[in-house]
């Protein structure tokens, strides 16, 4: 007999997604640095893509190679 894998929970789907939302079509990621929220587009529309871009960011976060400076000096209005 086969065995089936489990079915994502609620809670475990939440966590995959937590920190992005939808904007235009667009998915954002939000997060927190030293008690900051920061907001950053991931410029695709690809759900995947995008929940791999967050947790990119938030490796980055933890090792201490995040420089919000950086994305700031690329924002333009």
């Amino acid at each position: 007999m086969a065995t089936r894998a489990p079915k994502k929970t609620r809670l475990a789907k939440a966590a995959t997604t937590r920190g992005l939302y939808k904007r235009g079509g667009v998915w954002w990621m939000m997060y927190n640095v030293a008690g900051l929220q920061y907001r950053e587009s991931t410029h695709t529309r690809d759900k995947r893509l995008a929940e791999e871009l967050l947790r990119k960011r938030r490796t980055e976060i933890f090792e201490g190679r995040f420089f919000p400076d950086k994305i700031r000096g690329e924002l333009s209005f």
